[in-house]
């Protein structure tokens, strides 16, 4: 079930309720199926404590400017949606409480709705282009095979910029045990900055590594896109 049912109704009263105080904070997903589980009986109180639930996370989701339980807090509205329905189908639409409770899963749902675009618009503001500060004479022959890696595996992308934001590449020996036989290893890593076209708003940072086995040979490897989770920016923040 969803929300439609909610939003349709005619909303009137207002709410007045007390805070839930949960154990492990009040965004602790564990303290919440225990305040659930407590008001199994109760869908208004199990109605209550999901939307307390939900509004600390989209508080701090605002505060934090990260949107990575958008999906958790979408669910937990439309679970306290179910709870309305459930009280609704024992008490009637035109019940007081039921009335209230719905008033309080539409605000809900509007303040999360209100603070994603929040964290969407301020987020991508936030972004800084990566710093470009390798000098190394092998930069552009790394900066061409990333390109050359970016057109044969991702055509469709248009890349914007390559930045170097490590000022060296990091070079680790080692000696290691693998099964009954010890290896050794000579590997040069750097990590490279992609800026991809997205949008009119945004471009996308990805990250990928480029390395040298010596062991091997002196031949330059760029490491497909992954490894680091990408990241978008706000278009007026991108720097050729």
């Amino acid at each position: 079930m969803s929300l439609r049912f909610v939003t349709r109704l005619v909303l009137v009263c207002s709410l007045a309720f007390s805070s839930v105080a949960f154990a492990g904070g009040p965004t602790d997903p564990g303290d919440l199926i225990d305040a659930r589980r407590k008001a199994k009986d109760d869908p208004s109180q199990r109605a209550k404590v999901t939307v307390d639930f939900v509004l600390a996370l989209a508080r701090e989701a605002k505060a934090t400017l990260s949107d990575d339980m958008a999906p958790g807090m979408k669910e937990k509205i439309n679970l306290a949606a179910t709870d309305v329905i459930e009280l609704r189908n024992q008490k009637g639409q035109n019940d007081p409480e039921v009335q209230r409770l719905i008033k309080m899963v539409n605000d809900a749902a509007a303040e999360v709705k209100a603070a994603l675009e929040y964290v969407k618009e301020n987020k991508l503001a936030s972004v800084k282009m990566p710093a470009d500060v390798y000098t190394g004479a092998d930069k552009a022959k790394i900066r061409a095979a990333v390109l050359a890696l970016w057109v044969s595996d991702y055509p469709a992308e248009k890349v914007l910029a390559v930045r170097f934001p490590n000022a060296k590449w990091e070079r680790r020996k080692t000696v290691e045990k693998v099964g009954t036989e010890w290896k050794s290893y000579d590997v040069s890593s750097m990590s490279v900055r992609v800026i991809v076209d997205k949008s009119e708003e945004a471009v996308t940072i990805h990250g990928v590594i480029v390395q040298i086995n010596h062991h091997k040979s002196e031949d330059l490897v760029v490491g497909r896109k992954g490894t680091f989770a990408p990241e978008d920016m706000a278009r007026k923040n991108f720097k050729p």
